[in-house]
């Protein structure tokens, strides 16, 4: 198993569809990966009509801390972390799409 789809397996939550998840409380454990897309998203909820709350680059590291992947849903997982952009060193949390973390 990589080290994505073990990061995702243990962080999973399932929701029924139609409810929007919220941050999570509190984390029990960090994966500490980085964005392998050109470009990501990192939204305020784990959905792509949500706000789009900063662009995380190739490269930049992700703690990631929750992952989700709601009842149903064919198209996307998605982690919960603080990405820190290294060109700004600026730290964005939120949500962005798994396949852009490893």
């Amino acid at each position: 198993m990589n080290r994505l789809a073990a990061t995702a397996a243990a962080c999973a939550l399932t929701l029924p569809l139609g409810i929007a998840a919220a941050a999570p409380a509190s984390a029990t454990s960090v994966a500490h990966l980085s964005v392998v897309c050109s470009a990501v998203n990192i939204r305020s909820h784990p959905t792509t009509s949500s706000t789009a709350l900063g662009v995380g680059y190739r490269g930049d590291p992700d703690a990631v801390t929750e992952g989700l992947l709601p009842k149903g849903a064919t198209a996307y997982t998605w982690l919960y972390g603080t990405l820190t952009r290294t060109s700004d060193h600026k730290r964005i949390t939120g949500w962005a799409i798994a396949s852009c973390i490893h």
